[in-house]
């Protein structure tokens, strides 16, 4: 449990450092960055959106994937397992939920059922992204993904990998219309991304 709280705490400079020095290791296929690398850094980053920290009830992170695809299955079986050991983020209760769009049920009711805020977007084959920027869009649910082209298509965070180092991005314009307030501090770090529906 001393562990998991270390985790949870580790400080923005901690991780910067890291990015500077370049210890992260590199990813493959459509993600730049394996999930454990991801997942603390999406977590912190999650800590500088001032809305979110206003919340006053529990974080509920979803985990979008699809049953059919395995890159899809794999990420997400990863991604939960990892959240899974952040109990608190930034005095919060963090709850994760996993969410497949493969379901007989639409993703949408599951996700407003399991009140979920934010949500980490897994590769994804043969889907429009739309789908699910117009939900988290009207719902005030700010994406996370591991897939930096898919903020071209309007989800929000993602992280890429240039000469070894983890870069922070950010499509600005989709974060505000899901209602993210990213504290400039952050921003100052990220490279912004444009998207043509953002």
């Amino acid at each position: 449990m001393n562990d998991r709280r270390h985790k949870s705490s580790i400080s923005l400079w901690i991780i910067l450092a890291t990015i500077l020095t370049g210890s992260f290791s590199g990813g493959t296929g459509e993600m730049a960055l394996p999930v454990e690398d991801q997942i603390p850094l999406m977590l912190k980053i999650l800590s500088y959106d001032k809305s979110l920290m206003a919340h006053p009830d529990s974080i509920v992170v979803g985990v979008l994937y699809q049953d059919r695809f395995r890159q899809s299955l794999v990420t997400k079986d990863k991604a939960v397992d990892i959240l899974n050991t952040f109990t608190t983020l930034s005095g919060h209760s963090l709850i994760t939920v996993p969410v497949s769009i493969d379901n007989s049920i639409p993703f949408s009711q599951e996700l407003k059922e399991k009140h979920v805020s934010v949500l980490y977007v897994t590769p994804l084959r043969s889907y429009s992204l739309s789908n699910i920027t117009e939900f988290s869009r009207t719902e005030q649910i700010v994406t996370l993904t591991g897939v930096p082209q898919y903020l071209k298509s309007g989800l929000s965070v993602s992280l890429d990998s240039k000469g070894g180092k983890p870069h922070i991005l950010i499509n600005l314009n989709a974060s505000l219309i899901e209602g993210a307030r990213f504290h400039s501090q952050l921003l100052k770090l990220a490279q912004i991304i444009d998207s043509s529906d953002g």
